[in-house]
């Protein structure tokens, strides 16, 4: 018995190999007697199909795979390039194809019923939706916390989700002015806004997944793209020929690049699938919007636009509600400031 014990423990302290579960998502777990060369090599292992499915995880532990952090084998600055170059030639397929003309009918709901009144009531009472959002996620975010309850790992962080919330807060208020006399010179202040929410939302998730620095740096920017289609637009309305290549290109290629900058980046904090449930609202939002008539037509109750805005509004909402919720992530942090606390160490060695 007494020699039965002995190889028993003499085997649990002997290296082993790593032991792979099959199926989704995977994981591989090293004991305690691998050399660091036996670690990282299945970490580098991972990368090999990594880029084909990103839901798959390797080496979860991030003591035991320290590349865990980087969901992508490929260099980070591979991975921004990707992104360039993609933006660019989504870019290049709207702005080179033929104007996009605004439908004539366009100012046309199927609701028009007027109530107390107010015109389009349902349309413009709808619209205060966004209004309580933005005005509440504004509250929250200004409001005085203890250093506990900080929403964000650096202050200046908070600065594209005002532009975001304050952008929803004034889309709200020119929703009201525009329904309530839809034409195209009050659609003017209903668009303006807007583009203030997909732009800084785009900001922020660079903020969060390349760096504070980038994403800060490319705020001001975005935020001028946004305001500059709008503007154009309604020029171009002016010469009789309206054209929305530019603001459609604006208000759908940050939805394009927000998932893959969550894919090919590690997050700061947790509830990432947050973003996606948001996303999935403003689809169901946009789907209702087409389908204003063919909704109004059942009972004659409510109608697609007016879904369009409270499903905008849950969107916009799911967002705020992430940002109260979600914690910083905590195996990214120590990695953060080790690898700065090694090259500092460096740098005076």
């Amino acid at each position: 018995m007494k020699i039965v014990s002995e190889r028993s423990e003499s085997s649990n302290l002997a290296p082993r190999e790593p032991e792979v579960k099959t199926g989704t998502p995977i994981s591989i777990r090293f004991s305690s007697g691998m050399s660091d060369a036996d670690v990282k090599e299945p970490c580098r292992r991972r990368s090999l199909f990594i880029v084909f499915a990103p839901s798959v995880r390797l080496g979860t532990d991030p003591e035991t795979c320290p590349s865990f952090a980087d969901p992508f084998a490929m260099k980070r600055s591979t991975r921004i390039v990707f992104i360039l170059i993609f933006a660019t030639i989504v870019a290049g397929l709207f702005l080179l194809r033929s104007p996009i003309a605004q439908p004539t009918d366009y100012h046309d709901f199927a609701d028009q019923r007027a109530l107390v009144g107010i015109p389009n009531f349902l349309n413009v009472i709808s619209s205060l939706a966004l209004v309580f959002v933005g005005g509440s996620a504004l509250a929250a975010l200004f409001r005085n916390r203890p250093e506990s309850e900080r929403l964000f790992l650096e202050s200046r962080e908070r600065l594209p989700w005002l532009f975001l919330f304050s952008g929803t807060l004034l889309t709200g208020l020119g929703s009201i002015y525009y329904h309530w006399s839809p034409s195209n010179g009050t659609l003017f202040w209903d668009r303006l806004p807007l583009t203030l929410i997909v732009t800084s939302l785009l900001a922020a998730v660079i903020s969060e997944r390349i760096s504070v620095k980038s994403g800060l740096r490319w705020l001001a920017p975005l935020l001028i793209i946004g305001l500059a289609s709008v503007v154009y637009w309604s020029w171009s309305e002016t010469r009789g020929a309206g054209d929305l290549r530019f603001y459609a290109l604006v208000h759908y290629l940050p939805l394009l690049l927000i998932p893959l900058l969550i894919l090919l980046f590690p997050p700061r904090y947790t509830r990432t699938g947050d973003y996606f449930s948001a996303f999935g609202f403003y689809l169901l939002a946009k789907i209702a919007e087409k389908m204003d008539a063919s909704l109004y037509s059942i009972g004659g109750l409510i109608s697609g636009h007016t879904i369009k805005h409270l499903l905008a509004a849950l969107a916009l909402y799911w967002l705020f509600h992430m940002i109260l919720r979600r914690k910083p992530v905590p195996s990214l942090r120590p990695l953060e400031k080790s690898s700065t606390g090694n090259r500092k160490r460096k740098q005076r060695s």
